[in-house]
């Protein structure tokens, strides 16, 4: 969980200031952290639940959706992105997380 806050966190900073000069960095901070808190729990139960009968590609696939899709209400709603910066930086910041986990999983890039 702390390598995926240390992922999301600062494209979602970014993010942000690109969609709001009058934005909060620390609530930034606070919703992105709090965030990834929220929605890790259920992308490793929701793999685990849907891995035997759907696949790992396609439960994988069905939870990384529903958890950007979870994250990007949080910064359009929470954040006060909206919701067009919203779906960027939830789906950026979940996308980075999950590649490099991937990779990770591959044994490609270091843990």
């Amino acid at each position: 969980m702390l390598l995926s806050i240390a992922i999301e966190t600062p494209i979602v900073l970014a993010l942000g200031r690109a969609a709001s000069r009058d934005e909060p960095s620390v609530r930034l901070l606070m919703v992105a952290f709090g965030a990834t808190l929220v929605t890790h729990p259920f992308a490793w139960y929701g793999m685990q639940m849907l891995s035997a009968p759907l696949g790992a590609w396609p439960a994988f696939g069905v939870v990384e959706l529903g958890v950007g899709l979870a994250e990007s209400l949080f910064y359009a709603r929470i954040a006060g992105l909206g919701w067009r910066w919203g779906l960027v930086a939830g789906f950026a910041s979940n996308g980075a997380s999950a590649g490099y986990g991937v990779l990770l999983a591959l044994g490609v890039l270091p843990g």
